[in-house]
Formats: structure tokens, sequence, C-alpha cells
């Protein structure tokens, strides 16, 4: 802060110290002083001043806003740290997989894609592994052409996954429908699965 300024301006006097400006405003201070030098310099110093504590406080803000932003890193790395050390990735293969099996109790294409097989295999390299390797999640197919609304290739798509990654498991199928297009697609396909599980050419 500006050190304490006084200074005779006629009867009055400034004090630029915060205590004693309430009393200089009482006084007769006013435009017809001679000399306000002295008061107009507490207020070039009480701007500086206003200003610098202005450029700390956005400096300040800036650095909590940068802090918050590495607390935020710092906590994702403690989530993967937590996930690395989860029980479930000491649960051996067969026991998840027959988790999986539980879980996986069918495919199916009505108004919506639900796979949940597809679903596991998408949460880490080695769900993903164990899920594909799994015939039995991919053989329960219900497909429900009457009320699909997706585009015939996603169907495809789908079907396809699941009758090559169901192999060498038996397929139950349940198929809804009445004179699609995609009806063709769907039998040849399970026609062809079906000649390469018997060992048969088409």
């Amino acid at each position: 802060m500006h050190p304490q300024t006084t200074a005779n301006l006629g009867s009055a006097s400034v004090h630029c110290e915060k205590s004693s400006v309430l009393d200089t405003l009482r006084s007769n201070f006013g435009t017809y002083t001679s000399d306000v030098t002295h008061a107009s310099q507490c207020l070039i110093d009480a701007e500086r001043d206003a200003q610098r504590c202005d450029d700390e406080i956005q400096k300040l803000e800036a650095d909590i806003v940068s802090l918050r932003n590495r607390q935020q890193r710092i906590y994702r790395q403690i989530d993967r740290y937590r996930s690395l050390l989860a029980p479930i990735r000491k649960l051996p293969p067969e026991v998840l997989g027959h988790i999986f099996r539980l879980v996986c109790t069918g495919n199916s294409v009505a108004e919506k894609i639900d796979c949940p097989a597809g679903y596991l295999s998408h949460v880490c390299a080695g769900w993903r592994d164990l899920a594909r390797t799994t015939p039995s999640l991919w053989s329960h197919i219900s497909i429900n052409l009457y009320d699909i609304q997706y585009d015939p290739s996603q169907v495809k798509s789908m079907l396809t996954t699941c009758l090559a990654l169901s192999n060498p498991s038996p397929i139950f199928l349940e198929l809804t429908m009445d004179g699609v297009d995609i009806a063709d697609f769907i039998l040849q396909s399970i026609m062809r699965h079906c000649a390469r599980w018997a060992g048969v050419r088409l």
C-alpha cells in the first residue's frame, strides 16, 4: 500500500490511508481546493493495487483450474489401479467362462439388437479372447423380423458373427419372419454353418 500521504489543501488535510479517507470525504475538501495532486496520486496508487490484486486472483484461479485438472487425472489413474486389483481379475478363466454362460442366455434381434456376448467382448482384451473362444455364448439366436428396426446389414453382421463363433456348438435358432428379403440370407448362412459343422461342403 502507498504510505500515508498528508498535504495541506486549504483548510483540509488529505490522508490516503483507508482509515482517514472517510474523514477526508466529510471535510470541506472539494473541487475548489487549490491542490489535488496527492489525492489524485492516492487514487492512482489504489487503482494500481486493485489491478495487481485482480491479476493475482486470475493467476490463482488459473492455478486452481490446473490443480483440479491434475487431480482428475490422478483420480482416473487411481480408478485404473483399483481396476487392476479388482477381485474379478483373480478368477480363473474357467470360472469366469461359467459366469459368462450364465449371463449370455441368448442373442436376439427385434426392436433392438441385443448381443450380450458382444458386450462382454468389448470390456477388455482378456474378456474378448474368452468370450470369442466360448462357442456356447453365441449359439442361441432369436430373430423377429416383424419388429426389426435396423438396417439388414447389421442383422447380417450379428448373425455371421454368432454363426462363426458358435462353431462347433449346435445352433438354437428362433426365427420369426414373413417374406423378408433377409430371410434367404439367414437360411443360407445357417445351412452353410451346419454343413461346415458336419464336414460337408455345399
